[in-house]
């Protein structure tokens, strides 16, 4: 059954995605080969209620969201990405913290945003290579990790 005509929908494919930062100055699209940590979620605060042990009332508290992890080979930090991260993380916040909004677009197949998550307020907190391992051959990755205000997803 064609879900297209059955539900009005595809279904998505994780592989085609597009991610580019707005902001000033411009990065732009940069290509990665993973995005991970794409998730809110609300805490609750449990609370007995006074003089009945047994009932626990669940509160809500402020949504948390996650750091965004960006994967990619490693290259050299040319790119406005690559300065950015580094500036950041090295700069020993002698100038102050560039935020960036995110968009990370999974994509269809006429290479137009199915869906767009939306990261607000994001800079770079943590980068890291993967291992280096002499008897195997694969490509260095590099992972960055962003904080994230926001995040939001739009159809």
């Amino acid at each position: 059954m064609d879900f297209k005509e059955g539900y009005g929908w595809n279904l998505p494919v994780a592989f085609y995605f597009q991610v580019s930062f707005e902001g000033s100055p411009g990065i732009g699209k940069v290509a990665f080969k993973e995005v991970s940590g794409l998730r809110t979620e609300l805490e609750v605060e449990t609370v007995t209620e006074g003089g009945n042990n047994g009932i626990e009332l669940k509160l809500p508290k402020p949504a948390r969201h996650g750091t965004v992890v960006l994967k990619r080979a490693v290259i050299p930090f040319m790119h406005t990405f690559g300065k950015w991260v580094r500036a950041t993380l090295e700069g020993g916040l002698e100038k102050p913290v560039v935020p960036y909004i995110l968009n990370i677009s999974l994509m269809n197949k006429k290479n137009e945003p199915l869906y767009t998550w939306e990261c607000t307020g994001c800079y770079p907190v943590k980068w890291e290579c993967e291992s280096l391992v002499s008897d195997k051959n694969e490509v260095a990755i590099e992972s960055v990790e962003l904080a994230c205000t926001a995040i939001k997803r739009t159809d």
